[in-house]
């Protein structure tokens, strides 16, 4: 097929990148003339980038490191999300979920840790006027900075709440 006088323009947006995400088919529709009107045109798109690939296999929840992770270019074009930044400082990260060898690293594969963890003994600050008190309990859930936790005192078992503060510390609500 030849083209014949002026060659069609584009008039409409990309139709399949979403924010930062793309597609690996995207429509374009192109405008061919009163006789024809638009038309679709679709195109394979491919993306390289360099991105964190694993280079281990890891359960739900468990702590990563930088030695897990290679860099490698690779096309993010099929990832149906962005992949997570290069310079994350995986300190204090864990898996969101399973995460397999040669998978690469999208955003919501990883979290940060939460400051109390299930089954963690924790430093619990009590307060009351002038009184300040400091002991220890178990926190029977994770939680994160300000949220409310349950906690377990490991000599009577009774229960009670509190608000996380810090890293392994609680405060009791009062």
């Amino acid at each position: 097929m030849t083209l014949v006088g002026h060659p069609p323009t584009v008039t409409g947006a990309i139709g399949s990148v979403h924010g930062s995400v793309l597609s690996p088919h995207t429509c374009v529709w192109i405008d061919a003339g009163r006789s024809l009107g638009s038309v679709p045109v679709w195109f394979s798109v491919k993306a390289y980038r360099k991105v964190l690939v694993s280079q281990r296999n890891r359960a739900a929840r468990d702590p990563v490191d930088a030695g897990d992770f290679a860099i490698e270019e690779r096309d993010v074009a099929p990832l149906g999300s962005v992949p997570l930044a290069l310079d994350t400082d995986m300190a204090r990260m864990r898996t969101h979920h399973i995460l397999t060898v040669g998978r690469v690293v999208l955003k919501e594969d990883l979290e940060e840790i939460p400051q109390v963890l299930r089954g963690q003994e924790v430093t619990v600050e009590v307060k009351h006027g002038a009184v300040e008190i400091e002991t220890s309990a178990v926190a029977l859930r994770e939680a994160r900075l300000g949220e409310p936790v349950t906690l377990q005192n490991p000599t009577s078992h009774m229960t009670y709440a509190a608000r996380v503060v810090g890293q392994g510390r609680v405060a009791v609500i009062q």
